[in-house]
This record gives C-alpha cells, sequence and structure tokens, in this order.
C-alpha cells in the first residue's frame, strides 16, 4: 500500500509543477479509489495561481443615483494601498470574496444570497 501511496503523492507533486500532465489510466483508477479514504490528495494552499486579480466589488445607495463601494477591511482594494495585517485573524468574507470572483454564481451559492 506505501508503494501505491508513493507513486500517486510523486505523480500529484510532479502535477503541481506541470499541470496539464496527466497520469497513466491505472494510476488515475487508484487515486479515485481511494480518494474516499482520504490517504492521498492533490490539495496544496494555492496550487493553481491566476495571472489575473479578479474581484468583486460591491456598491450601496441611499438614494438609488450615487452608488459608493463598501470597503472590506482586508479584501484587495485600490492597488496603492499596503495590505493589512490580520494574522492570526482570517477575515472569512474577504478571503472568500476572492475566490468568488474566480467562479461562476453558481459555484459560489452564499455569495448570491449575501446580495
Amino acid at each position: 500500500m506505501i508503494i501505491v501511496t508513493l507513486l500517486i503523492n510523486a505523480w500529484l507533486i510532479l502535477s503541481a509543477f506541470k499541470p496539464l500532465s496527466r497520469p497513466p489510466r491505472a494510476l488515475a483508477n487508484l487515486y479515485e479509489r481511494l480518494g474516499a479514504f482520504r490517504i492521498v490528495n492533490g490539495y496544496g494552499l494555492f496550487r493553481e495561481m491566476t495571472k489575473d486579480r479578479c474581484e468583486i466589488v460591491l456598491e450601496g445607495s441611499a438614494d438609488g443615483i450615487d452608488w459608493l463601494p463598501y470597503e472590506f477591511k482586508w479584501k484587495p482594494g485600490d492597488v496603492k494601498r499596503a495590505p493589512g495585517w490580520c494574522a492570526p485573524h482570517q477575515p472569512r468574507l474577504d478571503w472568500q470574496m476572492w475566490f468568488a470572483a474566480l467562479r461562476t454564481p453558481r459555484e459560489s451559492p452564499w455569495f448570491v444570497a449575501l446580495i
């Protein structure tokens, strides 16, 4: 079993550097079967980086004419503003809005509910 998991993990590590590479069919089948046991996975923080910085801007208006953006303390905004220091606090809404900008509304139902 160790040899199998080592092979799969080796492929997952290599695929992090070459995202378009595909594993041999037998290895892919083993990976699917072992997925339920959660002993191997391709998760990694920022495993796939984006080249663009998509951003959602929420705006509000008191009169329906003049609209102003809501400022989120920890969400990236003005590129001339230095990022805030928030560790060890994790600003969940600001963090999730970054990922919502990379997905469709159907993939982020919480954001639709927020609106």
